[in-house]
């Protein structure tokens, strides 16, 4: 709230809190418990006094009041569950080939731009259980102008994650025609249904399906690829073999690692030398390891360094100790 006045003085056309929230989501980051704390109570008075609501409802400790819960995006004309399959044995599941993709923005936009993202990254693996990591595409895309006023945002989401220059940056490419070709060859040997699938963290649902269909038509042509939902992929890979699900809400935490955020071959060239962590590549990459990680002991197949680097297998994997809940039913059925 107290935000407000200043962001209007940089010229920003801001009516209110939800025009305000994306442009702030970085000081956001850097406030420290005791002052989120601050900011929640300033949220439910602001909601009782303008929207008649109870003060004092449950919120989630250090949650963003601004911002919706990880896991909602804004709904999106897409599916975003996984397409249907069938896997007649095990050894088909893990022969099945999955990409997986992540794309970094720029900066995230209000809900009120046309524009919601300026792309300015892509990473995408070629993966499956029984080969690891079979295949990699990395590009750096030039975003485009940004809009009219954004650029202190731009350049204060920039510092804070990818390190990414605004604008002049060599290794960034406008050729958009070619970026999505070479991206389209990478993908289409698998397609399911008609379509090429996809799939990427829940929470980064929207933003990729909106890259997608961004780079398509800057290449004049229609975005063919569906995204779907990793985490109801993982559910649906242990419910094949187990019988039963795991949580989502477990599988989502299980994900949510970093002990594999220095590994080496993880992170593309450039963000490696920068030694940034924020990488497309390493998102889509890590996703595959977290995979693998969890699901060997069930599908029983040998973990390589091209299922996880190589450091981590010399030096002992340190395992999520949510992962192993995942795979505790199995185990324990194992060990009767």
């Amino acid at each position: 709230l107290e935000k407000i006045p200043e962001l209007r003085r940089r010229g920003l056309e801001v009516k209110g809190l939800k025009e305000a929230a994306p442009l702030c989501s970085w000081d956001w980051v850097l406030l420290t418990a005791m002052e989120r704390e601050k900011y929640v109570q300033m949220a439910q008075q602001w909601k009782a006094e303008n929207e008649g609501k109870v003060l004092n409802e449950p919120t989630a400790k250090n949650q963003n009041p601004l911002f919706p819960a990880v896991g909602k995006p804004v709904t999106h004309n897409r599916d975003i569950g996984i397409p249907l399959m069938f896997w007649p044995s095990d050894k088909a599941v893990c022969d099945e080939t999955f990409y997986f993709i992540s794309f970094i923005s720029m900066a995230d936009l209000p809900s009120t731009c046309t524009q919601r993202f300026l792309p300015c990254e892509i990473g995408c693996v070629k993966y499956s259980m029984n080969r690891g990591i079979i295949g990699e595409f990395h590009k750096f895309i030039d975003p485009g102008t940004i809009p009219r006023g954004f650029r202190y945002h731009c350049q204060a989401s920039s510092d804070a994650t990818h390190k990414i220059p605004l604008s002049n940056f060599e290794l960034a490419s406008a050729n958009y025609n070619h970026i999505f070709q070479e991206l389209f060859t990478f993908l289409k040997p698998v397609k399911t249904n008609g379509c090429i699938a996809v799939y990427c963290k829940l929470a980064e649902c929207f933003r990729v399906d909106w890259c997608l269909n961004w780079l398509a038509s800057k290449a004049g042509t229609i975005n063919p690829v569906k995204v779907y939902e990793l985490e109801e992929l993982i559910v649906k890979l242990y419910e094949h073999k187990l019988m039963q699900t795991p949580s989502k809400t477990r599988v989502e935490r299980m994900m949510d690692v970093i002990v594999w955020d220095y590994a080496p071959n993880t992170r593309c060239k450039w963000h490696d030398e920068q030694d940034v962590v924020c990488c497309a590549l390493a998102v889509a990459k890590k996703c595959a390891y977290c995979i693998s990680e969890s699901l060997s002991s069930t599908y029983n197949f040998e973990i390589t360094p091209s299922h996880v680097p190589k450091k981590e297998l010399d030096y002992g994997t340190k395992l999520n100790p949510k992962v192993l809940v995942l795979d505790n039913n199995y185990k324990q059925s194992k060990m009767d």
